[in-house]
């Protein structure tokens, strides 16, 4: 009987060490993942070229410390798209134009844990700061894209 009681006491003892086994190899995995999608994530801003994400009040001035040449989106989750493309936007007293569907100005970023859909667009030569006017309810995600 005391063989039995060993055994099963050796045996539950493997087990349980076991089991931290795989939740460690669990855990590297899945630490493994995140860093790759980091990586393909960095890889693909590159690509697009995008210099900097922000998020600002409307009619807050945001000075910018390097003067900026090129696109600024304002962005919209899939959840605000549709609203979002109805309202009008205007970027140091300059409107802002709608982004062609399928087109290069047409594309999508992660940022916080939800995708943003670009939808507004003004392009921009030596802007030094952002004064975002709109009717927008909320707070506004813009992405800056250089030539």
């Amino acid at each position: 009987m005391k063989v039995i009681k060993v055994l099963g006491v050796a045996l539950l003892f493997g087990l349980l060490s076991g089991c931290g086994i795989v939740s460690e190899a669990s855990y590297d995995t899945a630490g493994a993942i995140k860093a790759e999608s980091s990586k393909a994530y960095q890889s693909e801003e590159e690509q697009l070229n995008i210099k900097d994400i922000l998020v600002v009040n409307k009619d807050e001035v945001l000075p910018l410390e390097n003067h900026f040449s090129g696109t600024v989106y304002v962005m919209f989750t899939k959840e605000d798209l549709k609203e979002g493309l109805k309202t009008d936007f205007s970027l140091n007293d300059k409107s802002l134009t709608d982004v062609k569907e399928d087109s290069q100005d047409d594309f999508n970023i992660r940022y916080h844990k939800k995708t943003y859909f670009s939808a507004k667009k003004i392009s921009v030569e030596n802007l030094d700061q952002i004064k975002m006017t709109s009717t927008w309810p909320d707070d506004i995600a813009l992405t800056l894209r250089s030539k």
